[in-house]
């Protein structure tokens, strides 16, 4: 009896361990709904010889080429910074692909910022607007722009300054958020628990896979 290799279709009739999973492509809003694809985490080995590229946490997905298909039906290519979802609702942005298997399986890279930088907080950002008070002068409302941002929040000092001639404690931090947000000083961060925070500077993802950072003090809320 004769054995024919069909690698467009052995992946998945062979392979244990696949999952369903959703291809979120970068700046659009449609889905890609991918029935077989398989998640492997990365060695040490890789990791090591990675110089830093890659870190303890990042996987590699194998997805058939096949599968990877447009609302028309037509096959396109899942590229760095697109998002896979997996069951769980984790979010893997993927930094590499490669076509392997006689250009059948696409291997990705990937990365969920949620486990490699311990994004374990959430944040709103909201957005400061100016409106006529009753004595007729310009007063500060805060509005929610984004809310339930995945972050991390660090303390960073805590040293008395002077505002108005009047001593305080400024308490600065250092917030870690996983998205790349247009922000500026109108816009202000609020933790889950209440606490308001000033953004005094905003370092925005330089490489896709790395995150922003938004340095702030703590401050009455709001502070215009």
């Amino acid at each position: 009896m004769s054995f024919v290799f069909d690698p467009s279709t052995d992946f998945e009739d062979v392979t244990d361990g696949l999952e369903a999973v959703t291809l979120n492509r970068r700046g659009s809003s449609d889905d890609v709904s991918i029935s077989h694809a398989l998640q492997r985490a990365l060695s040490t080995r890789e990791i090591e010889a990675s110089d830093g590229k890659y870190l303890a946490g990042d996987v590699r997905w194998h997805v058939p080429a096949v599968e990877v298909v447009n609302d028309g039906g037509d096959t396109i290519e899942p590229d760095p910074g697109d998002v896979i979802i997996d069951a769980a609702d984790h979010r893997w942005t993927i930094l590499e692909k490669r076509l392997d298997t006689l250009s059948h399986r696409w291997r990705l890279v990937t990365r969920d910022p949620f486990i490699a930088y311990g994004l374990d907080d959430t944040v709103d950002i909201l957005r400061i607007a100016y409106a006529k008070g009753t004595s007729g002068a310009d007063e500060p409302t805060a509005h929610v722009w984004k809310a339930g941002i995945r972050a991390r929040i660090q303390p960073v000092a805590s040293e008395y300054g002077k505002e108005h001639a009047a001593a305080r404690r400024v308490k600065t931090v250092r917030i870690t958020i996983a998205e790349d947000l247009d922000l500026h000083t109108r816009h202000q961060v609020r933790g889950k628990d209440g606490t308001a925070y000033k953004i005094t500077g905003y370092d925005r993802a330089e490489r896709i896979g790395e995150l922003s950072t938004i340095h702030a003090e703590v401050t009455p809320w709001p502070q215009a």
